[in-house]
């Protein structure tokens, strides 16, 4: 009797429920980390490397098939930052990366102002990289790339056969070449050296700062998702519609990108979800629901807005604000972190 209680208990600890104990908030960081940021920033940093070759490709004949390849390369690199954006710490928060890389929201509508001043003024000098990583946040990144591609108008003309278009031309390899700069350097805080974070989990301030850092951007990513890239383009009702307060409205990506960043929402509440008793997670649920509503749609945002599929960005909106306040109570639980405020707070 005694020994088929033993075989029982050992039978037991060797179960598939024993094997797959409840994750730890350290084992569940180094998974987000190793699954998600650095794949995001080793991923966003390719795109930066290509988009600054083929700018230099581009310009030294510019063609209408160039031009073209031109936007669809721009569509990958905007594409990568989508997918990583929601994360604001580490190197992306030093020295202003982050908001030179993608100045958006902007305000007083700087990145317009600041890239008809550039043009105006033709100065190379201002282009060099010491030079230009020093000015205007807003002229660096890809919001001014978007605008020198996919402004209304915009042909390989504008590229060629004047100094003006020639001077368009080296702007736009400027800015390529700052975001590649930025990117490389964010992708090296987190990977390369003794000091890189990723080589620096074990460490007790390290851990803890970046759990609860995690925490306050996965719930921030969910306020800026409603209060910043929805509401404004959707207004109050069908009639109240503002089509350009949408991120990306020129390059047609504003719904790309909210896909974008409910996906790595969801990487991060799958992994996260391995840490709860039950392996389940309602912010995730609430995000799937997000997920799927938002890939079913396709157009402009402000045309949707204005339509019948309006419901839909409602239920969109509705689903990922459910899924912020929940995660609010779920993920700071889990990575045994308190928040008591989100990144767009300003605190």
């Amino acid at each position: 009797m005694i020994r088929r209680v033993v075989v029982l208990v050992a039978l037991l600890l060797w179960s598939p429920l024993a094997a797959h104990a409840q994750a730890s908030p350290d084992d569940l960081l180094r998974r987000v980390v190793d699954k998600v940021i650095v794949p995001g920033y080793v991923n966003l940093n390719a795109q930066a490397f290509w988009q600054d070759a083929l700018w230099k490709s581009f310009c030294a004949a510019p063609s209408a098939p160039g031009l073209a390849l031109m936007r669809d390369n721009y569509q990958h690199a905007a594409d990568a930052w989508s997918s990583i954006e929601l994360i604001h710490y580490g190197p992306i928060a030093d020295d202003f990366r982050g908001e030179r890389l993608s100045f958006w929201p902007e305000r007083n509508n700087a990145v317009e102002k600041s890239l008809k001043a550039a043009l105006a003024k033709a100065d190379d000098a201002a282009l060099a990289p010491e030079t230009f990583r020093q000015g205007s946040a807003a002229l660096q990144g890809l919001p001014a790339m978007e605008r020198l591609l996919f402004s209304e108008g915009v042909s390989e003309a504008d590229f060629t056969g004047s100094p003006e278009g020639e001077f368009r031309c080296r702007l736009a390899m400027a800015i390529a070449a700052n975001v590649r700069a930025i990117a490389g350097e964010v992708r090296a805080g987190w990977t390369e050296g003794d000091n890189a974070i990723a080589k620096r989990l074990a460490a007790p301030e390290i851990a803890g700062g970046l759990k609860a850092a995690l925490a306050t951007d996965l719930l921030g990513s969910y306020v800026l998702l409603k209060d910043k890239k929805l509401d404004p383009a959707m207004g109050e009702s069908a009639a109240d519609t503002r089509p350009k307060m949408a991120e990306g409205w020129r390059s047609g990506r504003s719904l790309r990108a909210i896909q974008l960043n409910l996906e790595t929402a969801r990487d991060i509440l799958r992994i996260l979800a391995k840490g709860m008793p039950k392996k389940d997670s309602t912010a995730l649920r609430n995000n799937d629901t997000a997920l799927r509503v938002a890939n079913r749609l396709s157009g402009d945002l402000g045309a949707l807005a204005a339509g019948p599929q309006r419901r839909d960005l409602i239920l969109l909106r509705d689903a990922a604000d459910a899924a912020g306040k929940r995660a609010f109570e779920e993920v700071p639980l889990v990575l045994g972190v308190t928040v008591g405020f989100n990144s767009l707070d300003g605190d």
